[in-house]
């Protein structure tokens, strides 16, 4: 964390500053304000080394021996009780990388996601995906998934070109489970020889739009896992649109999903109440 104090120090001290005729930095527009920030950087980690750092709307809060509050506009840098900090966010994919364990095979997404709070894992098996609350317990989340209608995967272009490991995602609160819907049927197979380290080879397909070919059809469907109900989200119109990059909200109130049509980092509001569509 400590990089985080050195990072502000050396923007501050190294952003470049042009003049004409062989003015002084003092004498620049601003240099005032500069001198000020650099100052304040450099006094973010006073009182020993930073050992967390948490972000609210309006100020960061970092742990350096004590609780401190800084004000990033004025430089203000002020004690705080630990039960004033925001929550602590942490990134739910890099939780479900713990969890899930190693990165999955190329151009492919992991096969199961545990809950939050441990107490269950989402696996995607045969197309479809089934809740399991260990000791031989399955639930089934949807039964209708064909090779050409996919839930809780995605299809090989979005691990390969677009790095999507993850195709099913908890909700914090370990109540609702958001999953991919893919319907691949418009693209067509590509065929790749498989066994080459083998005695004997074999030929394997895979769903792959060439150029100029339809791309597949990406969807979100969202679980409460309480009552079994399934929502559909509504990513939008365009079939030929990417949809990825989907998280949860910390307190689960919306998901964020990015698009190719143009909705970056687009959220799209959870109604708690089962079986609405999603806006």
């Amino acid at each position: 964390m400590i990089g985080i104090r050195i990072l502000l120090a050396v923007f501050f001290i190294a952003t470049p500053v042009f003049a004409s005729g062989g003015d002084s930095f003092k004498d620049l527009p601003g240099a005032e304000n500069i001198r000020a920030a650099q100052t304040a950087a450099r006094s973010i980690g006073r009182g020993g080394r930073i050992g967390d750092v948490r972000f609210g709307d309006e100020a960061i809060f970092f742990l350096a021996d004590d609780w401190y509050r800084f004000d990033p506009e004025t430089g203000e840098r002020t004690l705080v009780d630990s039960k004033d900090l925001p929550p602590r966010v942490r990134p739910q994919s890099s939780r479900n990388r713990r969890r899930g364990g190693a990165r999955p095979a190329r151009g492919r997404q992991r096969t199961s996601e545990e809950s939050p709070d441990g107490t269950m894992t989402a696996m995607h098996q045969d197309h479809n995906v089934i809740l399991s609350g260990g000791e031989g317990m399955n639930i089934p989340v949807t039964v209708d998934g064909t090779e050409a209608f996919r839930f809780g995967t995605a299809s090989w272009v979005y691990g390969e070109e677009l790095d999507q490991s993850t195709a099913m995602w908890w909700s914090p609160d370990s109540s609702r489970l958001a999953f991919y819907a893919f319907d691949v049927s418009p693209t067509r197979d590509y065929y790749l020889l498989s066994g080459l380290t083998g005695l004997r080879t074999g030929v394997t397909k895979e769903r792959y739009p060439k150029a100029g070919d339809p791309n597949p059809i990406a969807g979100l469907r969202v679980v409460d896992v309480a009552s079994g109900d399934i929502t559909t989200v509504d990513v939008g119109d365009d079939p030929e649109q990417y949809v990825y990059s989907v998280r949860w909200t910390p307190d689960g109130s919306e998901l964020f999903k990015t698009s190719s049509s143009g909705e970056i980092d687009d959220a799209v509001e959870i109604g708690r109440k089962a079986g609405e569509e999603l806006k």
